[in-house]
C-alpha cells in the first residue's frame, strides 16, 4: 500500500512520463497491494499512469491549497480497501484540448463548472472520486492538457462514462479557457498611469509556471 502525492507533469531526460514511469515502477514492487496517486491538478495524465494505480486523487483548488485534505481522502480510501469496503478502478479521458494556466483557477471561470459537475457526479452510487485536470500545456508532451480522471468502486465503464461525460463538457466549454493578457506596450502604460500611487517598484512577471496565477 503506497499513497503518493507527485505534480504529475513531470519530464525527464529519455522519460516523457515521468510520474506514470514511477507509477509503473512502484506497481512492479508491490504488485496486487493500492497504489494511490494523490496530484496536482495541473497533471498531465496518460493512461499508463492510470492502468498503474488503483485511485487518483487530484487537488480540487487552484492556487493549491488542499494537499493535505486530498492526502486524507486518499488515506481513507486505503483504509476502506483493507476493510474489505471499496474495490477502485480508475476511467481516463484526455479532450484534445490544452487550456492555458492562467485561467485554471478553481474560484473563477471555465473550471468552475467542471468541478460542479465532479461534485454532481460523486454524489452518484459507486463514485469515489472525479478527478479535473487542466494540464500544463508548457510540456513538449503527447498527453499534455486536460485530463478528467475517476475513481469508482469496482465499475470500470461508470469510472469511463463519468470521465467521458465531464471531458465532453471541457471541450463544449473549451474557449472560455481564453484570457487577453495586455501586451507588453500596454502593461507598460499600465505602470506608468499607476506609478504616482505607486508605494515601491513593479515587476513584469512571465506565466510559464503559474505560481499562484
Amino acid at each position: 500500500m503506497i499513497p503518493t502525492i507527485t505534480a504529475a507533469a513531470m519530464l525527464a531526460e529519455g522519460v516523457d512520463d515521468a510520474e506514470g514511469d514511477l507509477a509503473q515502477a512502484i506497481k512492479a514492487i508491490i504488485g496486487d497491494r493500492p497504489l494511490l496517486l494523490a496530484m496536482d491538478l495541473h497533471g498531465n495524465i496518460t493512461p499508463e499512469m492510470c492502468a498503474s494505480c488503483d485511485g487518483v486523487f487530484a487537488f480540487d483548488t487552484n492556487p493549491h491549497v488542499d494537499a493535505y485534505e486530498r492526502g486524507l481522502q486518499s488515506a481513507e480510501c486505503l483504509r476502506q480497501i483493507f476493510a474489505g469496503e471499496l474495490r477502485p478502478v480508475v476511467g481516463h479521458a484526455h479532450p484534445p484540448m490544452m487550456p492555458p494556466t492562467i485561467n485554471m483557477r478553481t474560484a473563477e471561470g471555465p473550471m468552475v463548472e467542471l468541478f460542479a459537475l465532479a461534485r454532481e457526479w460523486e454524489a452518484k452510487p459507486g463514485v469515489i472520486n472525479v478527478s479535473i485536470f487542466g494540464g500544463f500545456p508548457y510540456c513538449d508532451f503527447p498527453w499534455g492538457g486536460t485530463s478528467i480522471v475517476t475513481t469508482a468502486d469496482g465499475d470500470p465503464a461508470l469510472a469511463k462514462v463519468c470521465s467521458d461525460a465531464i471531458a465532453d463538457r471541457a471541450w463544449a466549454i473549451r474557449q472560455q479557457f481564453r484570457k487577453r493578457i495586455p501586451s507588453p506596450v500596454e502593461d507598460d502604460h499600465r505602470r506608468q498611469f499607476y506609478r504616482p500611487w505607486s508605494c515601491g517598484p513593479g515587476d513584469a512577471v512571465e506565466h510559464g509556471y503559474d505560481r499562484g496565477d
